[in-house]
């Protein structure tokens, strides 16, 4: 009974470790869009190994065992911020360089030598480039906090098909932060409702509090 009882501890340990492990290599690989998520995926892989020292001795790192709790955290961070620097090195490559904003919604990339039209999906800004429609209310605010943003800088970007005028349609991250929601939530875009797509009630909601806080367009338009 007793060996039955031993062997179930172990059995539920390693299930438990192994679980933190997996879980723990999901969000740093795939939490790109936010250092936090990495940080707490890096954070998770240690633990598994903190929890197995045969993992320590395997991988040669007695040393970690020895060192004062101070160390330790200077030894894990450190490891992080190198891991995550060269990590973002490789993955730099496959950022999109922004050549111009042409209007709050709309802007210009390039990627080894080719230019793409992409347009943020799921939001829509007041008119400033449209062939038969003047300017509208707080477009021109629109376009330069869209060029504040991402102007001449790397982004990325998570593609969602073609548009009706053949522009790429993408969720657009720059620095951790999703520019589609910031437009919205700061009040410089609309929610393009009419049209499906995967954070529609996210949105709306992200609307609402921009018109019940009087935000941007909210303000200055209506």
């Amino acid at each position: 009974m007793r060996n039955i009882f031993e062997k179930t501890k172990v059995l539920i340990n390693a299930t438990f470790t192994y679980t933190v492990l997996i879980f723990g290599l999901f969000l740093f690989i795939f939490g790109y869009e936010s250092i936090v998520v990495q940080l707490i995926g890096y954070l998770l892989i240690i633990l598994h190994f903190y929890r197995r020292s045969e993992s320590f001795n395997f991988l040669n790192f007695n040393f970690f065992v020895r060192k004062s709790n101070l160390q330790k955290v200077a030894i894990i961070l450190g490891l992080f911020f190198i891991i995550t620097f060269v990590r973002n090195g490789f993955s730099f490559n496959r950022s999109y360089k922004v050549l111009r904003v042409i209007d709050g919604d709309t802007f210009v990339v390039s990627k080894n030598g080719t230019s793409r039209n992409v347009r943020l999906s799921g939001i829509d800004t007041p008119e400033t480039k449209h062939p038969s429609k003047p300017i509208e209310c707080y477009g021109a605010e629109a376009a330069i906090e869209l060029k504040r943003l991402i102007g001449n800088k790397y982004v990325k970007l998570s593609f969602q098909g073609k548009g009706k005028y053949g522009r790429d349609l993408a969720y657009v991250y720059v620095d951790g932060m999703c520019v589609n929601e910031w437009m919205i939530t700061e009040g410089y875009a609309y929610h393009l409702s009419k049209y499906k797509h995967k954070y529609l009630d996210k949105y709306n909601k992200l609307q609402k509090q921009a018109e019940r806080y009087k935000k941007g367009l909210w303000r200055y338009c209506y």
